[in-house]
């Protein structure tokens, strides 16, 4: 997995498909907990930043999609959650789910 730049400021698009967000709009999201054999830089607070993953099941190409890294003191990072993905839809949260079970294998 790679990681890429850090947002100063949070996104209002779809990780996955790049749809622009509406304030009125359903938000979907998918959290992540990443392998023990893979460093995530956790810090204190929460960030922002782009991550790697394969463009589809069947794609050896890589896109960027961003995700919030949980706060080393946050209640998600108590409960095991390492990344937060947020999505327009359930479709565009399944399509990555899939990829990042089954190509990144998150446990």
């Amino acid at each position: 997995m790679e990681w890429g730049k850090r947002y100063k400021t949070p996104p209002t698009t779809c990780c996955w498909c790049g749809v622009e967000i509406s304030q009125d709009s359903p938000v979907y999201s998918l959290s992540a907990t990443i392998r023990q054999d893979v460093e995530v830089p956790i810090e204190k607070e929460a960030y922002i930043i782009e991550v790697a993953v394969p463009k589809s099941m069947d794609s050896t190409q890589y896109v960027s999609v961003w995700a919030i890294v949980t706060g080393r003191e946050s209640d998600a990072k108590k409960e095991g959650i390492d990344l937060i993905f947020m999505f327009c839809s359930k479709k565009c949260a399944s399509e990555l789910k899939e990829i990042l079970q089954t190509k990144i294998k998150f446990r």
